[in-house]
Parts: C-alpha cells; sequence; structure tokens
C-alpha cells in the first residue's frame, strides 16, 4: 500500500486495513478497512461495531482513531449508515466519515494547525510560473536544460494570515521507455497568525481556490491538501469528498478565454490577495451565488438565471446601495399612507412597506448597465437607449415570471436558448462588478472575450 505521504494525489482511490478505536474508548477496538474515492468519499467498514448499546438510533461519532498500515489515521464527523446482524451477539458495521486525516490522531475541533497547504491543476493553469528554461543550442552528444523553482509570492492580510503562492518541481524516471519527466506544481500555502482548527485553515485554502475559479471560469478542485501540525514537525494529508466530481481537463480550458490570471495581477499580488479576502467577505453573498454557477455546471437554465440575477441585485445591494427616495421623504410618505389607513389595518400595512424604499430590479439593472457602457453596448449590440431598455424588460419579467409564474408574464418571459443567452450576458455583467471591486482598470477587456449570437 505505501506510505501515506508519498502518494501522488488526494484524487487516487485507495483502501488499506487497520485497527480502529473510540478516543474515550481506547481499549475496544475493531478491525476494518478504510476505503477512500473522490466521487464516493470516505467509508470505514468495521468487523464489529465500535458502539453496541445503540442498535436502532442514529450514532455519530465525531472522531474515530486508526492504526493502519501505512500508519496513524483519525477519521472526523462520522457516522454509521450500516449495521448487519450476523447472529446474536456478532455484527458489522459500515461508517462514513466527512473527513480523513492520514499520519496522526488529532482533534481537528483545536487548535492544531500552524498552517496547510492546497494543489490543484487549474492552480497550475491560472499561475503558470516560469520554471523551464531550453538551451540556445544543443551541445555534443549532451542536452541541458535548465530549471528552477520560482520564488515564493507572499501576502499578509489584516488578521496576521500569511498567504504564500509558490511551486515544486516533481522528478520522476522511467526505464522502459527511457524517459525523465520534470512537472512543475503550484500550490497555495496559509499560515494564521496562530495555530487554528481545521476548518479555519480549509476556509482559507478555499477562499484562495475561488479565486482561482472566476479567473479560469472553470472550477478549482484539489488534488492534495496537507496539513502542518503545531506539535508535530511532520506533515498529514487531509481527504474528503469533493462536492463536485473532478472536472480539471486542462486540455478543454482556453487561456484566452480567461477572466484574469496570475500574469494580470503578478505587480500587485500582495493587495490584490488582500482585496480578494475583504470581498469574499462583504460580499459572500453575491459571490457564493456565482460560485454556484461555476462548480454546479449541470445545473437548469432557470436556475442558472435566477442564481445570476440575485447576485447582480444583491451586489447592487451591498456594493452601490442607495433608496428611491432620501430617508425623509420616504417616511413621510409612508405615514400619510398609514394614516389615511382604518386603524385595524396599519400594522399591516406597515409590514407591506417595510421594504418600499428599495430601489426595484429594473432601477438597478439600468444603474449597472450604465456603469459598464461599453460592455453594455457590446452585448447588446446597440448604443440605443431604447435597445438597453429592452435588454432590461427581458430580464425584468423573465425574473418575476420565475419567481411567482404569474401567468400575465408567462408570453413575455425568455424560455430555452434565448434564456441561456440572456443568462450569458447577465453573467458577463456580474464578472464585471467583481473586476470593479477588484480594482481592474475599466479597459480591462478579457471579460468581453465571449461571442454571442
Amino acid at each position: 500500500m505505501g506510505d501515506y505521504t508519498k502518494r501522488d494525489s488526494m484524487i487516487e482511490e485507495f483502501e488499506c486495513r487497520g485497527v480502529w478505536w473510540l478516543p474515550e474508548d481506547p481499549n475496544r477496538k475493531a478491525s476494518g478497512i478504510l476505503k477512500f474515492s473522490p466521487d464516493e468519499g470516505i467509508r470505514l467498514e468495521l468487523t464489529y461495531p465500535l458502539e453496541t448499546d445503540n442498535h436502532l438510533s442514529l450514532w455519530a461519532p465525531e472522531l474515530i482513531f486508526g492504526e493502519t498500515e501505512n500508519g496513524k489515521a483519525t477519521l472526523y464527523h462520522c457516522l454509521e449508515t450500516k449495521r448487519k446482524i450476523i447472529s446474536n451477539n456478532v455484527a458489522t458495521s459500515e461508517v462514513v466519515s466527512e473527513i480523513a486525516v492520514l499520519g496522526s490522531h488529532v482533534d481537528l475541533k483545536k487548535d492544531v494547525f500552524s498552517s496547510m497547504r492546497v494543489e490543484s491543476p487549474e492552480l497550475d493553469l491560472w499561475a503558470s510560473l516560469g520554471w523551464v528554461a531550453l538551451p540556445d543550442r544543443r551541445a555534443k552528444n549532451k542536452y541541458w536544460i535548465r530549471c528552477y523553482i520560482p520564488d515564493e509570492l507572499h501576502a499578509s492580510l489584516n488578521d496576521g494570515t500569511r498567504v504564500a503562492l509558490g511551486a515544486k518541481v516533481i522528478q520522476s524516471q522511467t526505464l522502459q521507455p527511457p524517459e525523465v519527466r520534470l512537472r512543475q506544481k503550484t500550490y497555495v500555502k496559509v499560515t494564521p497568525s496562530s495555530p487554528c482548527p481545521f476548518e479555519r485553515c480549509l476556509d482559507l485554502l478555499q477562499t484562495m481556490l475561488d479565486l482561482v475559479s472566476p479567473g479560469l471560469s472553470h472550477p478549482a478542485t484539489p488534488s492534495e491538501i496537507v496539513g502542518d501540525l503545531k506539535s508535530q514537525e511532520k506533515e498529514v494529508k487531509i481527504l474528503y469528498q469533493l462536492s463536485r466530481k473532478q472536472c480539471s481537463n486542462q486540455a478543454s480550458l482556453n487561456p484566452l478565454q480567461t477572466l484574469f490570471t496570475y500574469a494580470d495581477i503578478s505587480d500587485r499580488f500582495s493587495n490584490f490577495i488582500r482585496s480578494w479576502f475583504g470581498m469574499k467577505d462583504r460580499l459572500r453573498p453575491v459571490l457564493n451565488l456565482y460560485f454556484a454557477t461555476l462548480y454546479a455546471q449541470g445545473m437548469y437554465v432557470e436556475s442558472y438565471f435566477l442564481n445570476v440575477i440575485q447576485a447582480l441585485e444583491a451586489y447592487h445591494r451591498l456594493a452601490i446601495g442607495g433608496q428611491d427616495l432620501p430617508e425623509d421623504e420616504h417616511q413621510k410618505r409612508v405615514n400619510e399612507i398609514v394614516n389615511s389607513t382604518p386603524p385595524q389595518y396599519q400594522d399591516w400595512l406597515k409590514n407591506q412597506l417595510k421594504y418600499s424604499n428599495e430601489k426595484s430590479l429594473r432601477s438597478r439593472l439600468r444603474e449597472i448597465c450604465r456603469m459598464f457602457q461599453p460592455v453594455t453596448e457590446k452585448l447588446i449590440g446597440s448604443k440605443r437607449n431604447e435597445d438597453v431598455e429592452s435588454f432590461i424588460d427581458k430580464v425584468v419579467n423573465t425574473r418575476n415570471y420565475l419567481t411567482h409564474y404569474d401567468p400575465a408574464l408567462a408570453e413575455k418571459a425568455v424560455r430555452g436558448r434565448q434564456l441561456f443567452y440572456l443568462t450569458q450576458r447577465l453573467k458577463v455583467l456580474l464578472e464585471c462588478c467583481l473586476l470593479r471591486e477588484l480594482e481592474f482598470p475599466n479597459n480591462f477587456k478579457k471579460s468581453l472575450q465571449i461571442g454571442f449570437p
């Protein structure tokens, strides 16, 4: 089976045998097989249950420790999914786990991780850090290739967390056929100001992968996650089920259709990373809706559209803001309306008018289209204000129909392929909003390199 640390990637399936026990009951141990698949997750098949008093109700231990042929292991957030009774006093058990830490016994809720790093095929493509120099000429009987490891790039967040972007070179050699291979692997490493729980480190790493995903307009998935424990001078490998299947076919990624890559922010890497983390906290609802369109690539076009338009509306509310009327004028209007209503209906009416000073979706879209007028003109194919209003009208009617399913709007709503193309146009506007928040210049045109019929 080999040692855990020698495995090339998290995405490889494997299984190993060992003995397993609960941390609070180390004297009761069961043999079992640990199985891992990135799509199916972590499964532990035990020869008999670790808990015997609870046959009918849910058994969900937080931690299970193991000693396997490959070393120590910790399973975190576990759930027994199957218990098979073989005879009166004999039963087998099957447990699934959300997280597996290979190489140590550790309580992931405690402040145990001093740093954590992640590798990803998409990160390799996004960063494209130079590392090989070919010779100008071939020497007699010799061919030299100069390979170097790029210096790490660093950024510091406001809370003292350090973020590093770097690369390492992996060498392998085969005899049949005779080959020497060099491969660069890019990684991101996060080091909190003080040791912290697993979830905090993982959130920091995910934030960096979330930066790569919109950059490539393609989901970034981890191929390896490794953590450093504060109490041990060793690394541990971390496994978990991917929330989406691997789709890291780099051949399908066109560098000319990326939103942005490392090359576009290399001269301001540190400031950019700080801006990204700040934006992730400030506009989290917007980004979550946007990421859903990248990660759940098989979603229905109606859901795709609703995600994008809701993200645009949320962006305007959180980043631009504004009200329909100044607050004092609005309050005067509400008071006049409420006071003219019979007393028994006034409380109900106040609740109905609670958000009446919010700008409409139509107004928000109009402002966003004006903010990115050159982009809007290209997406719509016209500079005429009437055509912009017609575009907004289609969006608003479609959103209202898909939200309320009012039969009166059925004929005005866009469907099928036209809905897909309408959504793609809105997605470009949303990406322009994100680029604006990340302080890209107005003439940054990569987001426009998409054709529409």
